[in-house]
């Protein structure tokens, strides 16, 4: 438990947890081996928890009108699936290890109790999912830009 404890630690979504909160999420975390190729949970599908990749690498896709499409890679360290803590939104893409992958799940409901139960955890939560969705917007909105910029000198 002293490992994983060590390793939250250095997740986004937990940086700024104390030792308590950090022990008490490696006691509810369900360690998950997932062989090569093996899908994680798909898109479209209910969401009830999220996972933070301990060992290996995911690829998330979402569905394209031809064929899927490649959002992501994510390797040890990433978290996949903690927004639908917030909005509570089916998932938006198919996770899939693409490698021998060793993950952390964490149910939504123990998560949102603990919160509800110690709003110190809850705000500090939320306040590091917040951040995180702010970077991967200002990304997005870049990103687009730079697409939108390219088919105008194109055309």
């Amino acid at each position: 438990m002293a490992q994983l404890t060590e390793f939250l630690k250095k997740v986004y979504l937990f940086e700024s947890l104390g030792v308590a909160d950090l022990q008490w999420l490696s006691g509810i975390g369900r360690v998950r081996d997932v062989g090569a190729g093996d899908t994680i949970f798909f898109e479209g599908a209910a969401a009830g928890s999220f996972f933070v990749v301990r060992q290996g690498t995911v690829e998330l896709t979402v569905r394209g009108q031809e064929d899927d499409q490649v959002v992501a890679t994510l390797g040890a360290g990433s978290m996949l699936g903690e927004m639908g803590l917030v909005s509570g939104a089916i998932r938006s893409a198919t996770a899939t290890a693409r490698e021998n992958t060793i993950l952390v799940e964490f149910l939504y409901s123990e998560i949102e109790s603990r919160a509800s139960a110690d709003s110190r955890f809850g705000m500090q939560l939320y306040r590091a999912m917040a951040a995180q969705l702010s970077k991967r917007i200002f990304a997005t909105t870049h990103s687009l830009a730079a697409v939108k910029d390219l088919k105008l000198r194109h055309n």
